[in-house]
This record gives structure tokens, C-alpha cells and sequence, in this order.
């Protein structure tokens, strides 16, 4: 039997692209969403019931329903396109309109590989995290390889034939990726979450043992004098 964490659905998940049981028939959560709430759970701060900020970007339903329920969350929910998303404001990623240090958690997946200048907007998100704050930016990633990207591809077909899917503009590797994220100052730890879960735990909550997590944490502010 399957349980989803996120709406706590107790039966079986369905099939979804190929993938045999991914799909949470109550909540429409994927192998990914399940194991982020985990994630969130047992090794981030952001359900421990103390007041912060989170910004969402292109909200998942299975989230943007479940979030709203914890009072301490002030839950705000971000896209290019906020009508097709169902989000609460137009948020362009490369330059979000709010303060700096104005948020306490971000949480983007799947985003990076749509954007061009992908540097600064990670630049954008280091910008609006206060101190301490973190980062959750998860990518589709090719394992032991390079980041490809090629400005010069840039009809659908060719980005489909390159990087897998008609609306990527680059193809994220595991050597790389965490160097793009540290540039603008983030400590990046990179989280193999579900690695060492026996069978009988991946397959209840049908996640992925090989998604890799991208925590990015700002770091404390040194007091003056200090060094």
C-alpha cells in the first residue's frame, strides 16, 4: 500500500508517464513532491511552528492546497503567468519585486532550466533571503555529466532533441549544477535524501532513491569586529 505524506492518501498510486505508481490520485503529488515534503520535514526548520516567509515559485497543487493550512507560514506563491498557475502575484524571477532579506525560504523546482540568464536569478533569490534563510532549487539533472546549454538553439524541436523537453534552454549536470547555485554566495549542500531508504520505505511513499536535493543556505551575517 502507498501513503502520501502530503495529503496522507492511503492506497495505491497511479501510473503516470510510464512511471508504474507515481501519481497520488488524491492530491496529484509526484515522486518528487513526496519526497520534498519529507525533505522539509525531517531535515529543514520550515514546519518547525515559528513565523517565517516562503516564496513559491510555480506552485504545485499538491502544495499550494497544504501549505495555506500551517498559520506560521506567511505562504506566498509566485509565476510569470500567475492566471495559468494559480498563484497569488506575478513574480519574474530575475527580478523579483520585493525587499532584500525579505524572505526566510524559497522554494523553486524546476524553474533554472526554463530561464536564460539563470545566474541572475539565482543572484535575485540569494538577494531576497535574509541571513540564515534558505533555498530549496530543485532542476531536472543529468547524473555524472556537464550543464550543456547553447544560446543558439532555440526552436522547439531542437531544445526538445538536446536538453528532453521543447521549453528548456539548458541541461543541468550533477558536476556543475551546485557551482551555479554557490556562485552569488549560497552554501550549497547537496542531499542524497532517499539514498539509503530500504525498499519497503520507497516504495510507500513512492519516491526516487537517486533525486538529489539542493539546499542553499545564506549565510549569518559576521558581526562587525569579528575578523
Amino acid at each position: 500500500m502507498n501513503n502520501c505524506p502530503i495529503c496522507n492518501f492511503k492506497g495505491t498510486f497511479k501510473n503516470y508517464r510510464g512511471r508504474r505508481a507515481a501519481y497520488c490520485p488524491k492530491c496529484g503529488a509526484l515522486e518528487r513532491h513526496r519526497l520534498m515534503w519529507l525533505f522539509f520535514h525531517e531535515r529543514t526548520n520550515l514546519f518547525d511552528g515559528q513565523p517565517k516567509r516562503l516564496l513559491h515559485m510555480a506552485p504545485e497543487p499538491c502544495f499550494r492546497h497544504r501549505i495555506p493550512h500551517f498559520p506560521y507560514i506567511d505562504y506566498l506563491t509566485g509565476d510569470l503567468n500567475p492566471k495559468a498557475a494559480k498563484a497569488k502575484e506575478k513574480i519574474n524571477l530575475c527580478a523579483i519585486h520585493k525587499p532584500s532579506e525579505h524572505f526566510d525560504v524559497m522554494y523553486c523546482s524546476h524553474i533554472l532550466e526554463h530561464i536564460h540568464d539563470d545566474g541572475k536569478a539565482v543572484s535575485e533569490i540569494y538577494r531576497v533571503l535574509r541571513p540564515g534563510g534558505w533555498a530549496v532549487l530543485q532542476v531536472p539533472l543529468a547524473m555524472g555529466v556537464h550543464t550543456r546549454y547553447n544560446p543558439k538553439i532555440r526552436t522547439p524541436q531542437a531544445r526538445k532533441r538536446e536538453y528532453g523537453q521543447h521549453n528548456h534552454v539548458r541541461q543541468y549536470g550533477s558536476l556543475d549544477y551546485a557551482n551555479v547555485l554557490a556562485k552569488p554566495g549560497f552554501q550549497v549542500e547537496q542531499v542524497s535524501f532517499a539514498a539509503e531508504w530500504d525498499q519497503e520505505k520507497v516504495s510507500k511513499f513512492g519516491v526516487s532513491r537517486h533525486e538529489v536535493v539542493h539546499l542553499c543556505t545564506k549565510p549569518l551575517l559576521l558581526p562587525q569586529g569579528s575578523l
